[in-house]
């Protein structure tokens, strides 16, 4: 199974087809922001017009409480659009690219990198009683490998046994009085 992430990793093929999607989803339009910029600028004519108001000696009780409601208003639309652009970070391609060479540069022979690739890539294993199913967490992209491929690889336990193993180990129980 690790063999089979570690070819999906090094299918250069697979990894532009993800980056792709990835940053066509990405990219796509964020309908909130605009309306949080457009709302920020009409604020601001607002805050213009009054401040214009004011130098021209037009000044009342009321202009003053509108300025600062104005202000506040866009202090607050000012944290959301930044919480928005927070939200929603400019990703590349080239910093996805990064993200699959750390997966390649994983020790196999290490069992925490070998957990960290089945939990990343593998979505489920199905186990049948002449073949193994593993689904990928790529468009639903499965490879089937059957138990004398897992044979032949040397990596599986002895499946050609019928019954439990014999304990290796003897065992003396004994009781204290």
């Amino acid at each position: 199974m690790i063999e089979e992430v570690k070819k999906l990793l090094a299918n250069q093929d697979i990894i532009e087809d993800f980056v792709n999607r990835t940053i066509k989803v990405l990219n796509q339009e964020n309908t909130v922001l605009p309306l949080l910029r457009k709302r920020f600028a009409e604020t601001q004519k607002g805050i213009d017009n009054l401040v214009n108001a004011i130098q021209m000696g037009i000044i009342s009780p009321s202009t003053k409480q509108r300025l600062d409601e104005l202000e506040r208003e866009k202090a607050e639309l000012s944290v959301e659009i930044m919480k928005e652009e927070m939200a929603r970070p400019t990703i590349t391609k080239e910093n996805i690219l990064c993200y699959f060479e750390q997966f390649r540069k994983l020790n196999t022979n290490k069992i925490e990198h070998r957990r960290r690739l089945i939990d990343s890539f593998v979505n489920a294993i199905f186990l049948y009683d002449d073949k193994i199913v593993i689904t990928f967490n790529y468009r639903e992209q499965t490879k089937t490998i059957t138990f004398a491929d897992l044979e032949k690889s040397g990596i599986g336990s002895d499946i050609n046994a019928v019954a439990a193993p014999r304990p290796r180990v003897s065992v003396t129980l004994g009781f204290f009085v």
